[in-house]
């Protein structure tokens, strides 16, 4: 909102004040010293640390960087805390992981996340994916032993990720774009990827990346 305001041309330091003052009570409210994390919900005193609300204090940039690590450790890296079973959150958290350098971690995950969905014979992504479900109970959800879909587009996060963290595109206001990709995960690759109305054909192939936009 101060950015907001400043491009109308209006004050927007008010808004920064109220941010600064809702960031002091979360840290007061919400962080717990000894899980090293934030909770859920301090009236209850339960201390109850779920990846979800951490995962977004990452993302937004609610704290500094070496907060960050620490929450990376004490929660993402924690399998004592309970695992994201959607695939449309699990995106949350591997960008998270994704921004703190922790590429190969977020490649296992979607060969073994993803990948279980493709070995469980999906030809789509699903809305739901619990690796400890037998086959026969993949398809329930909602009290309806079919009520799961099984062609979600909030389930495709993988393409993002790939391209933008991996393949390293990044596409710039005037329409260009560079390529930086990240080393040691591919022996190939190819991918289409949409570039305004043309689109952008990437691929690497013996050592070599090329690209094409036609």
């Amino acid at each position: 909102m101060q950015r907001l305001a400043e491009r109308a041309g209006e004050d927007g330091a008010r808004y920064g004040d109220l941010r600064r003052s809702l960031l002091a009570q979360i840290r007061a409210c919400f962080w717990d010293a000894e899980c090293q994390a934030f909770v859920d919900s301090f009236t209850s005193g339960r201390r109850h640390v779920t990846r979800q609300g951490n995962v977004f204090a990452i993302l937004f940039d609610l704290v500094d960087r070496q907060t960050q690590e620490l929450l990376c450790r004490s929660v993402l890296e924690n399998p004592e805390i309970p695992p994201i079973t959607t695939p449309y959150f699990q995106f949350f958290e591997l960008e998270a992981l994704c921004r703190l350098g922790r590429l190969a971690r977020v490649m296992q995950t979607i060969r073994s996340y993803w990948g279980g969905m493709l070995s469980c014979g999906a030809t789509t992504f699903w809305e739901e994916y619990d690796p400890a479900k037998p086959l026969e109970a993949q398809y329930a959800m909602y009290g309806d032993p079919y009520g799961k879909s099984l062609c979600h587009a909030w389930a495709a996060s993988p393409i993002y990720l790939l391209a933008r963290y991996f393949v390293g595109l990044r596409l710039h206001p005037d329409g260009s774009f560079t390529l930086d990709p990240a080393p040691g995960f591919f022996t190939r690759f190819s991918g289409v990827f949409p570039l305004g109305d043309r689109q952008l054909h990437v691929s690497l192939q013996d050592g070599v990346w090329r690209t094409n936009l036609a």
